[in-house]
C-alpha cells in the first residue's frame, strides 16, 4: 500500500492577497510572495520470507522457505535488538533468537510459507519554503529552501535482512542497509528575466 499527497500553498499575505492587501511596497516585500510546499508519503511494509537455510528445495527455489513452528513473531523493526543481553543493532525482530525459534525447515512434501512477515513501513515528508521578490515588471528573484526526508525517518532494506535459519541468532533478521537517505537540505536562488 502506498499513499502520496503533495501540496503547494501560497500564503495569503501581502498585496492582492486576503491579508494585508493594502500593504506598503516595503511591507509587501517582507510578508508577500511566500509559498510552502510538501510531499507526504506513507507506505506499508514489504513482505518478508524466512528461508530455511538449507537446500531442501521443494518449492522451486534454490533454498526452501521455512515453516511456522508456532505463533509468528511480530516484526517490530527495532533499532536495538537484544540477544543474550547484547545489543545486536537494527533488526526486524526485537528478540531475534525467539523469532528464529518460531520457524523450522520444511519437511519433504512441504513447500514452505512465503511472505509471512511484514517489514517496516515508511512515513516521509519532503518540504519547502520559497519567497518571490519582484524586481520590476520583467524580473523576479526567487529564494527557496527545501528539506528532503524532513523527519529524518529511516526505512531499513528488508532485502538485505532476509532471515535464514542457517544464520547465527544474532544475525537472524538483522538489517544491513537502508532504503532512505538521511535528512538533506538545500537552498537556491533563481533570477528570472
Amino acid at each position: 500500500h502506498q499513499i502520496n499527497a503533495n501540496l503547494v500553498y501560497t500564503l495569503p499575505f501581502g498585496r492582492h492577497q486576503r491579508f494585508m492587501e493594502h500593504a506598503s511596497p516595503a511591507l509587501d516585500a517582507l510578508v508577500g510572495g511566500w509559498h510552502v510546499s510538501g510531499i507526504f508519503r506513507w507506505t506499508s511494509g514489504f513482505p518478508i520470507t524466512i528461508d530455511n537455510g538449507f537446500t531442501w528445495a521443494t518449492n522451486w527455489n534454490i533454498e526452501g522457505d521455512a515453516m511456522p513452528n508456532g505463533p509468528l513473531p511480530k516484526a517490530t523493526n527495532t533499532k536495538h535488538a537484544i540477544v543474550n543481553g547484547v545489543d545486536v543493532g537494527p533488526n526486524i525482530f526485537s528478540d531475534p533468537a525467539a523469532a528464529e525459534a518460531a520457524f523450522r525447515p520444511e519437511w519433504p512434501g512441504e513447500s514452505g510459507v512465503r511472505n509471512n512477515i511484514i517489514g517496516d513501513g515508511m512515513f516521509n515528508i519532503d518540504t519547502g519554503v520559497s519567497k518571490d521578490f519582484s524586481l520590476g515588471e520583467q524580473r523576479r528573484l526567487e529564494f527557496s529552501w527545501q528539506a528532503f526526508n524532513a523527519t529524518n525517518s529511516v526505512r531499513y532494506d528488508v532485502r538485505g535482512a532476509q532471515p535464514s535459519l542457517s544464520f547465527d541468532p544474532t544475525q537472524f533478521g538483522k538489517y544491513h542497509s537502508t532504503l532512505t537517505t538521511p535528512r538533506f537540505m538545500q537552498f537556491a536562488l533563481r533570477l528570472s528575466f
